[in-house]
Parts: structure tokens; sequence; C-alpha cells
């Protein structure tokens, strides 16, 4: 990778190359939970999940996840009503 120098006054600049940057979104797309800590920002990146969807829903079904397999509306229905009625729940937006 070839580095820019940029002299200052009195500083350098050393460009790296390109930053890459992720959107994370604020919900999980599945149960809606407000997206909480670095676990579920890893469970994005991998699953694009919560960190408890991906444990629960994507990783015993991991072949067919990474097919493009994802619960029925009544599934994640009743995956949102549990999340909700849990002394564990976290915000919803």
């Amino acid at each position: 990778m070839k580095k820019a120098i940029e002299q200052k006054d009195g500083y350098r600049v050393v460009k790296r190359g390109s930053v890459e940057t992720r959107n994370i979104p604020l919900e999980c797309p599945l149960c809606e939970t407000v997206i909480f800590d670095e676990l579920d920002e890893i469970s994005i990146s991998r699953s694009t999940c919560c960190y408890e969807c991906e444990v629960e829903i994507a990783d015993p079904n991991r072949e067919n996840w990474l097919k493009g397999w994802r619960p029925t509306g009544s599934e994640l229905d009743g995956l949102r009503s549990r999340r909700l009625s849990s002394p564990h729940n976290r915000v919803h937006i």
C-alpha cells in the first residue's frame, strides 16, 4: 500500500489509504430491538441480525440462513412478543 505524506506547519499527515465505514442499523431487522453493543455489531456484520437473533435463529439454521432463509412473519411476531415480555428486554424504537 502506497502512503502519501503531506507536510504541514509543524506536523505531517500520513494517508494510509481509504477507510471503510460500515453502516450499522439502529435496530435488528428481525426482532426490532435496538442494536446495543459490540456483540450486536459483530452479529450484524456476520448475520445481519442482533446477537440474540443470531444465537436463537441464525446459528441453528446457519446453512439455510446463508442461502437466504428467514423466519416467517408469524414466527417473527412470536419472537418480538417474547422479547417484549422478557424482563431483560431492550428498549424498542
